[in-house]
């Protein structure tokens, strides 16, 4: 083989090896945009689901501020014969109504804690049973 034909040789390996990459490299940018068109199909799909729960949660918050400004509209004077026909509209019980405690005086802070109660009470007991025996000495 002379020189000639070997430069022609390596040259013509070379081109198939330049012609493989880039087939490589197309192969690979196909796969990219096919990639890249499904990533697009998922973000569209995303995007529309999420705009309907968007829509949908407006759609709640204005039924609810809707209905806050009836109510608020409704809260006018009635007469006594107006309050009879809306006695469905009541307010609930207070705390203080439905526990029913009634005038309760003010405890010490001893006596609403049950665990520090009945230890003073029985400090308090061995103090007087002390007093009442004899110490051994």
């Amino acid at each position: 083989p002379s020189m000639g034909a070997l430069t022609s040789f390596l040259f013509q390996k070379s081109e198939s090896l330049v012609d493989e990459e880039s087939a490589a490299a197309v192969a690979a940018t196909a796969t990219t945009d096919s990639t890249i068109e499904k990533a697009d199909k998922n973000l569209e799909y995303y995007y529309k689901v999420t705009g309907k729960k968007a829509a949908l949660k407006r759609e709640r918050k204005r039924a609810i501020e809707a209905a806050s400004n009836q109510k608020k509209s409704k809260k006018v004077r009635f007469s006594k014969a107006a309050k009879s026909e809306d006695e469905t509209d009541r307010r609930g019980i207070n705390y203080e109504i439905s526990k029913n405690k009634g005038l309760t005086p003010r405890r010490k802070k001893e006596q609403r804690n049950p665990r520090v109660k009945h230890r003073r009470k029985y400090g308090k007991a061995l103090v007087h049973r002390k007093s009442q025996t004899r110490v051994a000495a």
